[in-house]
């Protein structure tokens, strides 16, 4: 007959914790159920501690570890008498060492013991020897030996239990970090002791010496990542061979897998180390499996280091510890990534401006040398600066109909370039994200996280990134790369759509844009891209159909899933869509319909948009009453409108109303620099010939690149003034290289 076998477990969550070097003595553990000592038969000692009395640093999650493991050992069928707790403040120095002398009294031969311990551990600095301690409750900084547990001390109950037949199985996780006497060589010292072999001991660690444990809020929700992927794996996970139990060695696999790959770019490797790795440490029944996270650990959680960072920063010089100082006040600002240089000037007034944004976390974090003394804490800050921004990455995804918010520069009120800039900063700012993220854990971490696809679509919102044939061709590449991972993301077939459409392969464009309507039916810009395709094709049926088809998309939904909004925004983008193609008529039928809607689910900054559009289209109909009436609502609020204001002084101006055309010009003027342009528009419709020709020269000689020089040959707007012999003057004058 069997004995049976007596597993005395060590839970010692420690970062401390490193692999233990199995010697060669013991006896031969049997790979059967009968292995294991039944219930009645285990005892455990688990010790968590996150809330020190006298420590300087305290932790988030020791303590729910260790009540996650004492709920594991709960649904394994051992009673709660035989399970001894002891959490934060009951975890004191005597109690421990009673608890200790308690198993030494009741462990028989064939008894299976759990002793678990997540908290802190350091080394004694007074003496030459510097003993390693695991810290309780009521440790002291100022001389561990009378307040601490020495490991030597440990080891040799620990061995008294496996000398009288008890089978030991250690579990440590000391390698947490923190502000203690002594620093990361005391956490190192106290993992490499945890890893020695004491006798026939299994040991299972969170860590190899020389790294750091780690936790997170994002990891069920709050917990350290070795015990929380340790309860994954005891609880079914690691069970490869799916034959309900899960031996030491699938265990170690589990662990070494995901672990290290959820703690990147920092390092941290468990350890197992036993006689036998065959020895089934886990029977699965359903009350254990039940305790397994549904989810995978995040693989780019966030980090805490506030209050810990002296351990990191002690071998670093004076200016990495500015940086980082730096950096971490960018952090706690959310000022994460600056705009790359290159693109200042289409955001910016000037390079001092640029500049004052420039200091943001990535600039300090790319000020810190790739030098052996600064990699820990360079991994830590790579770490937390990639998950924020992946944060800020998914909010912007699921939230981006939301996010562009209105920013008052503090310069002006006009609605147009403050919504126009506020858009180009969030969509430069989001590319810019994006691309930082990439930088910051490559591609290949990227596809582990699911998230390369979506990088790429998002680099694809800055515009500048289409502005050259070049860019042009490296965005094609970029996104044929993504849509082989996600070939049904949401704007990622819109963007591919719009790198064809720019290269004049309209068809292929149009397969694209077609297959993300399938995806996004109610996705505006893509009928919109669709409609000015077969603008330049020359099929005005199609573009009335496409057109069509996004408005019944719209009239289509539920109510309840905001149908008036969408069917107000459909109808907006279509008057829009065929204004810009001069389909007037066309767009007037829809504009009527979006005057009769009563919008009641817009906030006021929304509102106050609508109304200003509405103004504007109203006036490009010659519907000046209208277009006064909306200008009124919208201004209210206090902004208003230049561009609106023109399109209003024009439609007066081509009803015959001099004075009143006069009036909404001169206030168009008031609120800033004059838009040449846009005067010398409203003098070409009143037949002012010198003022017509004198404000179009003024934007020819400043604002030139302003308006393309095919418009200018074929707006209506300026149709008076093309009849006069000065504008040909000027045109062969400023545009020389278009004249024959």
């Amino acid at each position: 007959m069997k004995s049976k076998v007596v597993l005395v477990v060590v839970l010692v969550l420690m970062c401390v914790l490193n692999s233990f070097a199995q010697t060669a003595k013991g006896w031969d553990v049997p790979v059967s159920k009968n292995q294991n000592a039944s219930p009645s038969n285990t005892h455990a000692l688990i010790i968590g501690i996150s809330a020190y009395k006298n420590l300087p640093a305290q932790l988030k999650y020791a303590d729910k570890d260790a009540m996650v493991f004492y709920n594991y050992l709960i649904a394994s069928g051992v009673s709660p008498q035989n399970i001894h707790l002891l959490l934060n403040e009951n975890a004191l120095k005597g109690n421990i060492w009673a608890e200790v002398e308690y198993l030494l009294d009741v462990a028989k031969r064939g008894d299976k013991v759990y002793i678990y311990y997540s908290g802190h551990g350091d080394v004694e600095q007074k003496t030459v020897g510097r003993k390693a301690y695991l810290l309780p409750y009521d440790s002291d900084t100022h001389s561990y030996v009378s307040c601490a547990v020495g490991i030597p001390d440990l080891k040799d109950y620990c061995a008294t239990l496996s000398a009288s037949g008890v089978q030991l199985i250690f579990i440590g996780d000391a390698c947490r970090v923190g502000n203690l006497v002594g620093g990361l060589e005391g956490i190192s010292i106290t993992a490499t002791l945890l890893k020695e072999q004491w006798t026939d001991e299994i040991k299972i660690l969170s860590c190899q010496p020389g790294q750091l444990s780690q936790e997170s809020k994002e990891w069920g929700d709050g917990r350290g990542l070795f015990s929380y992927e340790l309860i994954n794996g005891l609880c079914g996970k690691a069970d490869r061979n799916k034959n309900e139990e899960v031996t030491l060695r699938e265990l170690e696999m589990y662990l070494l897998e995901k672990v290290p790959e959820a703690a990147y770019p920092g390092q941290q490797d468990p350890i197992i180390e036993t006689k036998s790795k065959d020895f089934v440490i886990s029977y699965l029944t359903p009350e254990i499996k039940s305790l397994a996270s549904d989810q995978s650990s995040n693989l780019l959680a966030s980090i805490d280091l506030k209050g810990s960072e002296v351990v990191l920063l002690e071998k670093v010089n004076e200016s990495v510890k500015e940086s980082y100082r730096n950096f971490q006040m960018c952090m706690d600002t959310a000022n994460y990534v600056s705009m790359p240089p290159s693109e200042w000037s289409s955001l910016y007034s000037d390079e001092q401006q640029a500049m004052e944004l420039l200091p943001s976390a990535l600039y300090f974090f790319n000020q810190i040398p790739n030098e052996p003394q600064n990699m820990m804490l360079l991994a830590f800050m790579k770490r937390n600066l990639s998950a924020q921004l992946m944060n800020e990455l998914q909010n912007f995804i699921q939230h981006k109909d939301q996010m562009i918010e209105m920013k008052d520069d503090g310069k002006s009120r006009d609605y147009s370039q403050l919504f126009l800039n506020s858009l180009l900063d969030k969509l430069k700012s989001v590319s810019a994200q994006a691309a930082a993220l990439k930088q910051l854990i490559g591609n290949e971490k990227l596809k582990k996280l699911g998230f390369y696809s979506k990088a790429i679509a998002l680099e694809c919102y800055d515009p500048t990134h289409f502005s050259t044939m070049e860019k042009l061709n490296t965005m094609n590449s970029l996104i044929d790369s993504a849509l082989v991972y996600e070939p049904e993301l949401r704007d990622l077939n819109y963007m591919k759509g719009a790198c064809l459409a720019r290269l004049n392969q309209f068809s292929a464009a149009k397969k694209y844009y077609y297959r993300e309507l399938e995806l996004n039916p109610l996705h505006s810009f893509t009928y919109g891209q669709i409609a000015a395709v077969y603008y330049l094709e020359s099929k005005q049926d199609s573009i009335h159909e496409v057109l069509r088809s996004y408005v019944r998309a719209a009239k289509s939904i539920e109510p309840d899933q905001k149908r008036d909004a969408h069917v107000f925004k459909a109808l907006y983008y279509v008057t829009s869509a065929l204004l810009n193609m001069r389909m007037n008529d066309s767009a007037r039928v829809y504009f009527d319909e979006l005057v009769q809607m009563e919008m009641t689910e817009m906030d006021a900054d929304q509102m106050t948009g609508m109304n200003f559009f509405i103004s504007s289209y109203a006036a490009t109909f010659g519907l000046c009453d209208l277009a006064d009436e909306y200008y009124q609502k919208a201004s209210a609020s206090g902004n208003y409108d230049s561009s609106v204001l023109t399109s209003i002084a024009l439609c007066h101006a081509g009803n015959g109303n001099k004075d009143e055309a006069i009036r909404y010009m001169e206030l168009s003027l008031k609120h800033g620099d004059p838009v040449y342009y846009n005067v010398a528009c409203v003098y070409s419709a009143l037949k002012d010939e010198k003022n017509a020709v004198l404000n179009f020269e003024s934007f020819l000689k400043k604002q030139k690149n302003t308006v393309p020089y095919k418009h200018i040959l074929t707006d209506p707007d300026i149709e008076f003034l093309r009849t006069l012999k000065q504008f040909n003057v000027l045109m062969k004058k400023y545009f020389p290289e278009h004249q024959k």
